[in-house]
């Protein structure tokens, strides 16, 4: 798995996330990510739709936020997905954020972000997920395209973006979703 590495988070201890693109065979079947995803207990984990990220700084401080609001009590959903999707849209509307990021069914790549305890727990799982959905495991990259939708989606203003002094468009609307996703943190 190259260019794939688990990331430290300190939240009252340490754990390790990672953030990957699985690029399907066949199209995906939401019943089957579902049953790929959801085990082991000892991993938390999220699917989200990788057209709706900007890059891999906006899913890992959003799973990074929802340990946070879970760790103390601050979280607006019940589920650890959830959550997660929650702070990637900056939202805590729940109708709205499960239709942009959950993964689509059919879709042909589906990102997986997970927590674990260990770097390896976290890359067995992932290579575990692959295998049982028969994909390839891809790096996570901030995608120009990916980037635009996502801006327009969530309502990001040209001048919110040109706040951030990016380099380009989609470094623009990573950093203002790392913005929006504190402020969310903040404000519960």
């Amino acid at each position: 798995m190259r260019g794939i590495e688990p990331v430290k988070l300190k939240i009252d201890g340490v754990v390790y996330a990672v953030a990957a693109i699985l690029e399907l065979e066949e199209p995906l079947d939401l019943n089957s990510l579902l049953k790929a995803v959801g085990r082991p207990k000892e991993v938390k984990a999220v699917a989200l739709n990788p057209e709706a990220l900007a890059g891999p700084a906006h899913v890992l401080t959003a799973v990074e936020y929802a340990l946070k609001a879970f760790r103390r009590g601050r979280n607006a959903a019940r589920s650890f997905h959830v959550e997660v999707m929650l702070f990637a849209a900056a939202t805590r509307e729940i109708s709205r954020a499960l239709p942009l990021m959950s993964p689509p069914e059919g879709a042909r790549r589906v990102a997986i972000a997970c927590v674990a305890d260990t770097p390896t727990a976290c890359l067995s799982y992932l290579e575990r997920v692959a295998r049982e959905l028969r994909a390839s495991i891809a790096p996570l990259k901030r995608e120009p395209e990916a980037a635009a939708r996502v801006a327009e989606a969530l309502g990001l203003e040209r001048r919110e973006l040109e706040a951030t002094y990016a380099v380009d468009v989609a470094e623009a609307v990573e950093k203002a979703l790392l913005s929006r996703m504190a402020l969310e943190y903040l404000s519960r």
